[in-house]
C-alpha cells in the first residue's frame, strides 16, 4: 500500500502540468458555457413571439386537443367492441378456456388509441398550465445549443481513470427537453405548423394506429431517431465550436473567482457585431423563422 501511494504521489513536473492541464479543461468548459448562454439569451421570444405563441395554443386547447381526444376515443371504442373479440384464441393450458392475442392487429390498435387518449389528455393539461404562465411558458421551439464537454484530465491521485464516470455522471436535462418539445409538435398540428413539422403531426402511425403490415414507423422508432438527430447536431455545433475555438484564441476572456469557478466572457471586436448571428446560425434559424412568423400572426390576430 506505502508502494502504491508512493507511485500515486504527483512529482513537482507533473503537478505543473496537471495544473496547466485542468486550467485549460476549465476555461474550455467556460467558453461553452458562455456560447450556449449568448445562444439561449439570442433565441429567447420576445413578447410579440409569446403572445402569438400563447394564441397558438388557444386554438390546440379548443379545438385539436378536443378533435383528436374525440378521434382516439372512438377508434378504440370500435376497436375494442369489434375488433377484440376476434382476437380470442383458445388457451393452450386450459381447456375450454379462452385468452386475448396482445399480438393481434385488433389488441394492437385499441392499446394504441386507448394510450394516445391518455396522452391528448395529458398535453391538454400542459397547455392549460403554459396558459396559465403567459409570460413564462414551456417555450417549445427553443433551439437546441448545448455543447459536448471535453473529457476531463484524469485527477492527479489516480492511478487510472477508474472515477471518470463518476466524475462525467450528470444528467441530460436539455436532450430530454428537446425530444419532449418534438414529441409534442409531432402531436399537434397547430404548434408544428409554425416551424414546419407538420408532417410529423400527420403521421398515419399515430393517427391510425401502429400497422406493421403497412411498414409505418414505430414510436419506439420514432424517439430513436429524433435522439440520433439530437446527438448528431450537437456534434455538429461541438465541432464548429473547437474550430472557432481554435482560429479565434482571443475570443474569450477568462476569470477565475475566490472559489476556483472559473468564468469566461465572449470578446466581440469592434466592426465585428454579426459575428454572433453567423456563430449560432445553425441553432437558431428555426427560432429565427418561428418568430418571424410570430409576429405577422400576433399583427394578424390584432388587425381582428
Amino acid at each position: 500500500d506505502l508502494f502504491l501511494a508512493f507511485l500515486s504521489f504527483p512529482t513537482m513536473g507533473n503537478q505543473a502540468s496537471s495544473a496547466a492541464t485542468w486550467q485549460k479543461y476549465h476555461e474550455d468548459v467556460a467558453a461553452q458555457e458562455a456560447e450556449e448562454e449568448r445562444a439561449r439569451a439570442a433565441a429567447a421570444p420576445g413578447p410579440c413571439t409569446l403572445a402569438a405563441y400563447g394564441a397558438v395554443q388557444c386554438v390546440g386547447c379548443v379545438v385539436e386537443v378536443p378533435l383528436r381526444t374525440a378521434w382516439h376515443a372512438g377508434c378504440f371504442s370500435l376497436a375494442a367492441c369489434c375488433c377484440v373479440p376476434c382476437s380470442l384464441v383458445r388457451d393452450p393450458t386450459n381447456a375450454g378456456a379462452c385468452i386475448l392475442d396482445k399480438d393481434s392487429v385488433g389488441v394492437r390498435v385499441a392499446s394504441h388509441h386507448f394510450q394516445y387518449v391518455t396522452t391528448y389528455t395529458d398535453l391538454g393539461r400542459f397547455i392549460c398550465m403554459n396558459l396559465r404562465r403567459p409570460c413564462d411558458p414551456i417555450y417549445v421551439y427553443m433551439p437546441e445549443v448545448s455543447l459536448q464537454r471535453p473529457p476531463r484530465p484524469p485527477s492527479s491521485g489516480c492511478l487510472t481513470d477508474c472515477c471518470a464516470s463518476i466524475c462525467q455522471a450528470s444528467c441530460d436535462c436539455e436532450r430530454a427537453h428537446a425530444i419532449a418539445s418534438r414529441f409534442v409538435k409531432a402531436h399537434l398540428t397547430c404548434l408544428a405548423l409554425w416551424d414546419g413539422t407538420c408532417e410529423e403531426s400527420c403521421h398515419p402511425g399515430t393517427c391510425i394506429g401502429p400497422l406493421d403490415e403497412c411498414g409505418w414507423e414505430k414510436s419506439e422508432d420514432r424517439f430513436e431517431r429524433w435522439n440520433d438527430s439530437y446527438s448528431k447536431d450537437k456534434a455538429e455545433r461541438t465541432a464548429k465550436f473547437w474550430e472557432q475555438r481554435k482560429c479565434e484564441p482571443g475570443r474569450y476572456s477568462f476569470c477565475r473567482s475566490a472559489s476556483g469557478t472559473y468564468s469566461a466572457a465572449i470578446v466581440t471586436p469592434a466592426g465585428d457585431a454579426d459575428d454572433a448571428d453567423l456563430f449560432l446560425a445553425p441553432w437558431a434559424a428555426g427560432c429565427v423563422g418561428a418568430a418571424g412568423g410570430a409576429c405577422a400572426g400576433a399583427a394578424a390576430l390584432a388587425a381582428l
